[in-house]
Parts: C-alpha cells; sequence; structure tokens
C-alpha cells in the first residue's frame, strides 16, 4: 500500500494518489500522521511513503510516527539517484494535445 504525505489541493499529491490506484495498490492521500487510519495498513507487508513537492520533512517523519505507534516499523530509502517516477498525462490532457496540434 501506499502512504502519499502533502497537501488534498495539490495537483502533485493527487496524482500520486491516482497512480497508485491505477495500478492496483491501495493509495491514501494525508497531510501529516493524525490522519493516519489504521484500517488503512490492516494486513499490509509493505507500506511505501512518498511526499508531494511541497511536503516538508516533517510532515513525512510524522506519519512514520503514526505508523510506529501502531507496531514495529523499519525504514528504508532508495540511495539517491534510484528513485524512479513516471507520471503519465490524464487522458483527458492527450486528447486535447492531440486535438490542438491538428488544428
Amino acid at each position: 500500500m501506499i502512504l502519499v504525505v502533502g497537501a488534498t489541493t495539490s495537483s502533485n499529491t493527487n496524482r500520486r494518489v491516482g497512480i497508485g490506484v491505477e495500478a492496483g495498490v491501495r493509495s491514501y492521500l494525508l497531510a501529516d500522521g493524525y490522519e493516519l487510519e489504521p484500517g488503512w495498513v490492516q494486513g499490509a507487508q509493505t507500506v511505501g511513503i512518498m511526499a508531494g513537492a511541497a511536503a516538508p520533512e516533517t510532515q513525512v517523519q510524522g506519519v512514520i510516527t503514526a505508523l510506529r505507534r501502531l507496531g514495529p516499523v523499519e525504514v528504508s530509502t532508495p540511495p539517491s539517484g534510484q528513485e524512479k517516477g513516471e507520471f503519465r498525462l490524464p487522458a483527458a490532457l492527450v486528447e486535447n494535445s492531440v486535438a490542438l496540434s491538428h488544428s
């Protein structure tokens, strides 16, 4: 499952949640650890945490702290430069782009 830390008004964080959902992964958006619902992580073997572009590290740490209240947590971070991400444009934007290029 994936927890995305950031503002509900952020297109960046909403898109990250959308990518997780499209991939069939339970994905939730929360501003900080206080919003973590214990049921979200029930039965999860691994919880991926990512943050929106403007989310401060303190918010991410708050989510980790909230997870630790539920049980033991082992944190691992990909080595610098190893993070991979792909953001696809929503279909409506792709269609508009194609339509505009043929005008």
